[in-house]
């Protein structure tokens, strides 16, 4: 997907394209709007090597404009055949100077291959980076991922989800909107930490953070069912709601009137 970067707004600049294998060749299927779409076969040629020539092409012509998102799947549960491997390395040589792209999405439990595809993003760009994985566990910590992070992209970031458990500190991610992660260590402090902050940035509405820990909270709680704290804020319209699950914490702004009846709200 491929848009300028001072046309947020503007439908027309988005480009989305597709490249199928077809046959004994490739399709390309191009979406420049709702209206535009447009479909190109091409006999003989490798979808991957098709795919492969256009990007080349599109990182020689991206001058001051951007990528709007990035996806990259590392096909952790089948292994690639060897031409994809080769390409994918080829395209990452390729990457220089470092990518500029608003939000990557990366599924792979590999440390090193998130680092490979980080360190060819220009950080000044990057907004939105989510780690998934369909393998994943807790037992997988990435320290050096959240090493890099702090060195070069957590500035300009709004939005982090991340599969792996992030060895950093909330300190680190409160300027963050929104946050998905998973801690490798339990504190009260850390709560408390994200509970004043909530209080504070209250104008930015959207803000929500989802904290995984690896043991439950210090608060009796159902695995489904929430125990649930409602908190006065500055703006009489908004309450912040502080909901613990075993495991996990959740924060988020809510409206008076979702409360539930009978719940108390006051400045915890």
């Amino acid at each position: 997907t491929y848009k300028g970067a001072n046309d947020d707004n503007d439908d027309n600049y988005h480009l989305h394209v597709e490249y199928q294998q077809y046959k004994k060749g490739c399709k390309v299927h191009l979406v420049k709007s709702s209206t535009e779409k447009t479909e190109k076969k091409l006999p003989g040629e490798s979808f991957l090597e098709v795919f492969n020539r256009d990007f080349t092409l599109l990182l020689g012509y991206q001058g001051t404009e951007s990528l709007d998102q990035l996806y990259v799947d590392s096909g952790e549960v089948h292994t690639l055949p060897e031409i994809t491997e080769k390409m994918m390395k080829r395209i990452a040589e390729q990457l220089t100077p470092e990518l500029k792209v608003k939000k990557v999405h990366i599924n792979s439990s590999d440390e090193e291959t998130v680092l490979k595809v980080l360190d060819k993003l220009e950080p000044d760009h990057l907004e939105e980076l989510v780690l998934e994985s369909r393998t994943i566990t807790f037992d997988v910590k990435w320290k050096k991922i959240g090493d890099r992070l702090k060195e070069k992209l957590w500035k300009n970031l709004k939005v982090l989800e991340s599969a792996g458990v992030l060895e950093v500190r909330i300190e680190e991610l409160l300027h963050l909107n929104q946050l998905k992660m998973k801690s490798s260590v339990y504190g009260m402090n850390d709560i408390t930490t994200m509970k004043d902050n909530f209080k504070e940035s209250y104008t930015n509405r959207n803000k929500y953070f989802s904290v995984i820990y690896p043991v439950g909270v210090p608060y009796e709680a159902h695995t489904m069912r929430a125990r649930e704290m409602y908190c006065t804020l500055g703006d009489p319209n908004l309450v912040l709601l502080i909901a613990f699950y075993w495991g996990r914490v959740d924060m988020m702004y809510i409206e008076p009137s979702e409360v539930p009846l009978g719940r108390i709200v006051k400045d915890w």
